[in-house]
């Protein structure tokens, strides 16, 4: 499971962080935006990999690995959602519920194609 997460955890990072870079490329050609789309993409990649790394450390130090795994994801993301609206100044509930949401909706999809895998596989 570790091994499998850490790789995810890279691709997933690495497919964050191109698309960044290509979003943000797209978005200043058309607009003239300032800014450096492989400096932002760097940041998503480094981000991603941060933030990844900390529920899969939780799941190998925890005895209760899925409560702990999921419990501090939900903490990342309020810390996520909160930074978020600090930097587009939109009310701390808002955010706080839009990311822990999306978030949530997100982890529950892939703990179901996990368990859907594994019951195909039995």
């Amino acid at each position: 499971v570790t091994i499998v997460g850490f790789s995810s955890v890279i691709a997933d990072a690495l497919s964050m962080g191109i698309s960044e870079y290509l979003s943000s490329s797209s978005e200043k050609a058309i607009t003239n935006r300032t800014g450096n789309p492989i400096w932002l993409g760097v940041i998503c990649f480094f981000s991603f990999v941060v933030f990844g790394t900390f529920p899969l450390v939780m799941f190998i130090v925890s005895k209760q690995k899925l409560l702990a795994c999921a419990s501090f994801s939900l903490v990342e993301l309020m810390i996520l959602g909160s930074t978020q609206t600090f930097i587009t100044r939109e009310p701390l509930l808002k955010g706080l519920t839009t990311t822990a949401l999306l978030g949530t909706c997100a982890g529950l999809a892939a703990y179901g194609v996990g368990y859907l895998a594994s019951e195909v596989d039995k």
